[in-house]
């Protein structure tokens, strides 16, 4: 397995049109089986949008599993970790609910 390492230079994430952009890099490497190493120690803030369109949508395309299998975030403090945990969270349930 290849490990990518992503670093993430801005400090306040919100945007849902630039949480995509990311989405589309981790999903791609997901896809090609890498290790994504994601490097949020400069993140002070990460909206729920962002954390959503992010993380929630890459549960909705790979389910909860594979995403946590290939995902390890670094760095992140506790609040950065609560949204991404609430979007993956709420996307999960959604998931299951489709997969029952």
């Amino acid at each position: 397995m290849t490990t990518e390492k992503y670093t993430i230079a801005g400090n306040s994430l919100a945007s849902r049109s630039s949480a995509l952009l990311e989405r589309e890099r981790l999903a791609s490497a997901i896809r090609n089986g890498s290790l994504v190493v994601y490097d949020l120690s400069a993140v002070v803030s990460i909206s729920s949008s962002y954390a959503d369109e992010l993380f929630g949508v890459l549960v909705m395309e790979f389910g909860v599993e594979k995403v946590l299998d290939s995902l390890k975030i670094v760095g992140a403090s506790p609040a950065v970790l609560r949204v991404i945990a609430e979007a993956i969270n709420v996307r999960s349930q959604g998931f299951s609910s489709r997969v029952a």
